[in-house]
């Protein structure tokens, strides 16, 4: 009960700040100094008559992924900040600007195709995993490429023509993380799909290796010396 009273209350709040009489900005006083390039200076876009009841132009801060976007939730008062670039929302849990999940993105393109006579030509709905989150192969015309759980490409591009289900650049995604996490000594030996070589090498020592985690297969007693990889019958 509470919550819904809570949400209630908010929700007059937003009603009310959108009624605004006809000369509600007689009175208001607006900073005349702001300009595109001074927003621009201080990060900020311009947006002409944004404040309350559109009296006064105002410098609204341009967030990136990851930045705090709470000021931009506020009900009943104008955004001084919104969330920009590709795709970004301002997450109501995070309180940050995210990418939508490729859950959120397929079913939008899927309601989308759904309005329309026929689906458009070239329009590309993305996989997605099992969480929601994007699938480490996407495609796009006659090309595949790897992505990261965002959905951002991580190269590995291939002709779609060449791969198949069992694909899902699993290597390419576990390369990516760990040089952004700054570490060294780890080698990965991806395929040109992004999946894992049946061959890895841990140091001095190789293995036959699952094309899905690049970890060795049971059969393996420890692997053999790098000198004589080329052995393996993986």
């Amino acid at each position: 009960m509470k919550v819904f009273i809570t949400v209630l209350c908010m929700f007059a709040v937003s009603q009310a700040a959108v009624l605004c009489p006809d000369n509600a900005c007689d009175n208001v006083k607006c900073e005349t100094s702001l300009t595109a390039e001074s927003c621009s200076n201080n990060g900020g876009l311009l947006k002409v008559k944004a404040g309350f009841c559109g009296c006064c132009d105002m410098c609204v801060q341009q967030l990136g992924e990851g930045d705090d976007c709470s000021s931009s939730m506020l009900i009943g008062v104008p955004a001084t900040s919104e969330c920009t670039g590709k795709d970004l929302y301002c997450d109501f849990k995070s309180r940050t600007c995210t990418k939508p999940t490729c859950a959120m993105k397929k079913k939008e393109l899927e309601d989308y195709v759904a309005k329309l006579p026929m689906r458009p030509l070239g329009l590309t709905i993305p996989e997605c995993a099992a969480d929601g989150s994007y699938a480490g192969k996407q495609c796009s015309g006659s090309q595949c490429y790897c992505v990261d759980d965002k959905g951002t490409s991580i190269g590995f591009e291939h002709n779609k023509w060449e791969t198949d289900d069992k694909v899902l650049c699993q290597c390419a995604r576990d390369r990516t993380a760990y040089f952004a996490r700054g570490i060294i000594g780890r080698l990965f030996h991806c395929t040109d799909m992004g999946d894992y070589h049946t061959v890895q090498c841990n140091g001095s020592v190789c293995f036959c290796a699952d094309r899905k985690t690049g970890k060795m297969l049971d059969s393996q007693n420890g692997g053999i010396h790098i000198s004589a990889k080329d052995k393996l019958k993986c």
